[in-house]
């Protein structure tokens, strides 16, 4: 499965554990529309640039800006395979999954090892 979609629904995973009503002890986290809309924003970010930082942009046409949003994503000297960006993207998004959603640790640290 493609790293992105991947991590995309584990996204949506934690947005669904922290609205529900059995996880009353750990709600409030990114609850709301605002807050949702904000770590999915950080998590597809970090995935965008983590990817590029890795694939490169030779690959795009057109009227991209050919730019990474964050400017410390070091840039990677090797060859691109599907092994590095798929590490490279998990990665972000995990790191950022945590740091927002620091309770589902274990569903996360799962989705991790379940993806590479």
């Amino acid at each position: 499965m493609d790293s992105i979609l991947f991590w995309s629904a584990v996204v949506i995973e934690c947005n669904r554990l922290d609205h529900s009503p059995a996880s009353a002890d750990t709600r409030d986290l990114n609850r709301g529309p605002t807050r949702s809309s904000r770590a999915t924003a950080m998590a597809h970010i970090a995935m965008h640039d983590a990817y590029f930082a890795v694939a490169g942009f030779g690959g795009i046409s057109g009227g991209s800006p050919k730019r990474l949003y964050l400017d410390s994503a070091p840039p990677y000297a090797g060859g691109a395979t599907d092994a590095d960006i798929a590490s490279a993207v998990s990665g972000a998004a995990s790191t950022v999954l945590l740091g927002l959603y620091p309770p589902y640790r274990a569903m996360i640290d799962s989705a991790w090892l379940a993806h590479l």
